[in-house]
């Protein structure tokens, strides 16, 4: 009876939405498109507990790539105008990635109690080890993180918000070594925030490390990186949901349900606030509804960078292949000899591994120069090195990762950090680049985190094992 009702329901929200479709007329593959991502969403919400990844996912999809469209199509907000042929373009590379999503998360999803973990928590000696060893390193580079953000947040009101990606702004991080070692323990935040995660502490133990890992999000707001912020509460949400899910203890209370719904809209205006300010435009006689709406406008930039890297192909570097730079730009590229570039600069925008920076000196010139830039998205990075046939693939790879997310066995300790890890990177992969869920478990600061967890906790089993050796003599 509940089955029916629950597709009874579908059936009526698809027939209401068409019916708005065909009263708007957005277009057949923009109504494609938001169906197709509507029904993503309900099927998401129908078990949420175990399909939070791709709700998320979902959710960022639409904030970074949907967002714009929808403003322009529903509510006649004006945009920059594209060709016929262009919009047709990113229209059909987002509905082939979100059909991709959806279908191969199904089919690769096996929702059942064999295959989700009710594992508590683990108290063996291992992983208490570990759990202790990752909440020092967590306390000492979330402090070191927020006196960077704060340092940062300084530079970006004195020099302008752009001006922390041009040479001088770079020099300063990397001339200074105390900015520079703040910096890489700040590099390192969320790889030790992982592996406490993945040991599956109880609740009590993970409140103050929630706590003071948001306070570092939010000071991270004034530096004019709005991304950090974002990509890590909706992180702390997938992990605290995937926990109310294979835990006996009750980890979403209503009482935080109701302060998360209070200070969602706000945080939103904070947001907008600050992306109004590193714009240079005057906030004194602000309306804060216009705020509000132009937060999802600015946000759903990124369909632009698909248009625009379509345009422009000829321009973009055609040895290139965008989609894998995380080959050059990894520990293994370093030791291989590619060479690194860093900042805005015409040597990376012509030589470097980066869609976004090859397209936004192309589109920008001086303007890229002085800190401005396109951003990239993981779609127009696929389309440029390998078509719809890429995006096609490249989908089917993420489908995958999301569903593993509820698959991962709990005594797999430093997988499970991975698959933490990818997910933090899959939620910004809409606005970010497509082999960023690869290059954040091989650059060399998150690779010596690792290692030095792992030298730390050797020296700790080994220390235990003696202590318990000498007992029974």
């Amino acid at each position: 009876m509940q089955l029916k009702l629950k597709n009874i329901l579908i059936i009526f929200l698809n027939i209401f939405f068409i019916t708005l479709f065909i009263i708007f007329k957005p277009g057949f593959l923009i109504s494609m498109i938001f169906l197709v991502w509507i029904n993503l969403m309900i099927y998401s919400l129908l078990n949420l507990k175990c399909r939070i990844s791709l709700f998320t996912f979902g959710f960022c999809f639409f904030n970074f790539l949907l967002g714009r469209q929808f403003l322009e199509k529903f509510f006649s907000y004006k945009v920059e105008d594209f060709s016929k042929k262009t919009n047709m373009h990113a229209e059909l590379a987002i509905l082939i990635s979100l059909i991709t999503i959806f279908i191969f998360y199904i089919f690769f999803s096996k929702e059942n109690k064999n295959n989700i973990d009710k594992t508590n928590n683990i108290n063996s000696t291992r992983t208490n080890i570990i759990r202790d060893i990752s909440k020092k390193l967590f306390y000492l580079s979330n402090s070191l993180g927020i006196i960077n953000a704060l340092i940062k947040s300084y530079l970006a009101i004195s020099n302008g918000y752009y001006s922390t990606f041009t040479g001088d702004g770079i020099s300063i991080q990397q001339n200074n070594i105390i900015i520079y070692v703040f910096d890489k323990f700040e590099q390192m935040l969320p790889i030790f925030v992982a592996i406490f995660f993945a040991t599956l502490p109880k609740k009590k133990q993970c409140k103050k490390i929630i706590l003071f890992y948001l306070i570092y999000l939010i000071l991270t707001i004034f530096t004019g990186h709005r991304s950090n912020f974002i990509v890590g509460i909706l992180w702390i949400i997938v992990y605290l949901v995937y926990r109310e899910n294979n835990s006996e203890e009750i980890w979403i209370e209503k009482k935080y349900l109701v302060a998360a719904c209070l200070s969602f809209p706000l945080f939103i205006i904070l947001l907008g606030v600050v992306g109004q300010l590193r714009a240079g435009l005057n906030v004194k006689n602000f309306n804060v509804f216009k705020i509000f709406i132009d937060f999802f406008y600015d946000q759903g930039v990124s369909i632009n960078v698909i248009k625009r890297s379509y345009n422009l192909s000829e321009l973009l570097n055609s040895d290139r292949y965008y989609s894998l730079s995380f080959i050059p730009e990894s520990i293994i590229g370093r030791m291989l000899g590619f060479k690194q570039y860093v900042g805005n600069t015409v040597e990376h925008a012509q030589k470097g591994y980066n869609l976004s920076h090859t397209l936004s000196y192309a589109l920008m010139g001086n303007k890229y120069l002085n800190g401005v830039g396109t951003g990239t998205s993981y779609i127009a990075e696929l389309n440029h090195d390998f078509g719809y046939v890429g995006v096609f693939f490249g989908n089917i790879l993420y489908a995958w990762l999301l569903a593993m997310f509820n698959r991962v066995k709990a005594k797999k300790i430093y997988f499970k950090a991975a698959i933490f890890l990818i997910m933090r990177q899959l939620l910004w992969s809409p606005r970010g680049n497509f082999s960023d869920v690869f290059l954040i478990l091989l650059q060399p600061f998150p690779i010596l985190a690792v290692l030095f967890t792992y030298i730390v906790y050797s020296a700790a089993i080994k220390k235990f094992k003696l202590k318990k050796l000498y007992r029974y003599d």
